[in-house]
């Protein structure tokens, strides 16, 4: 019988992809923030080539003509959030692995849901219990919660009355930046329950990381 659990830290060799699906997502995010910053850009070439044109069909005309930067705005924006669920998951397995064991894990943890697998992971290796209603916990659940709308995706019949509700909204809107914070302090307050985890060390930030995503928004006539 072994004794367990085994120090995060001990001797030996693991493979684990939460590096790269780490660095994925920033170097997605970087890619988006770029995007963003054409498409801004491209919205005021329109609008100063066509002033006399009328609100309503200036908009319709923009959007058009930024069609295929919104498609890719969308999938960039896509690809973020899975890269962070990825990230953090990924994590989770490999302190799993180290700490008990890969056929225990396997065998008894590694198809958990990943809130249970959180507070079962950190009661076993920490010996802590974390309650259901711990912030920690919510914000995974509400960050996987989202990540599971984009993998199972659903129809819904449009209802005509309340059309906006079924609109994308300009991708300027989206904020991506906030799937990057949650993504950091769901990471860090995992490692923070574990002294022997250093996090710079097992997420390093890609050199094409730039600043805080900040760019100002044209002024678009609204339909």
């Amino acid at each position: 019988m072994k004794k367990i659990p085994f120090k995060y830290n001990r001797e030996g060799a693991w493979s684990s992809s939460h590096p790269f699906h780490y660095r994925c997502a920033y170097e997605v995010f970087a890619d988006f923030e770029k995007l963003i910053q054409t498409l801004n850009e491209k919205e005021i070439e329109i609008q100063n080539e066509n002033p006399e044109m009328d609100p309503e069909e200036l908009w319709s005309y923009i959007h058009y003509e930024t069609d295929e930067l919104w498609h890719e705005a969308y999938k960039l924006a896509t690809m973020v959030r899975l890269f962070a669920c990825m990230a953090i998951e990924a994590f989770l397995n490999n302190y799993g692995t180290k700490c008990l064991g890969e056929d225990f894990y396997k065998q008894n943890m590694e198809r958990l849901r990943i809130t249970q697998k959180i507070a079962v992971l950190i009661a076993s290796c920490k010996n802590n219990l974390i309650d259901k209603n711990d912030p920690l916990i919510k914000k995974v659940q509400t960050f996987f919660e989202a990540r599971n709308q984009l993998v199972h995706p659903k129809s819904r019949e449009i209802d005509f009355d309340r059309i906006d509700d079924f609109s994308n909204k300009n991708p300027k809107e989206l904020k991506i930046i906030e799937i990057i914070e949650d993504m950091e302090q769901i990471l860090s307050q995992i490692c923070e329950m574990d002294p022997d985890i250093n996090f710079d060390i097992e997420f390093p930030k890609p050199n094409r990381v730039r600043g805080s995503f900040s760019l100002p928004l044209p002024t678009t006539p609204s339909m």
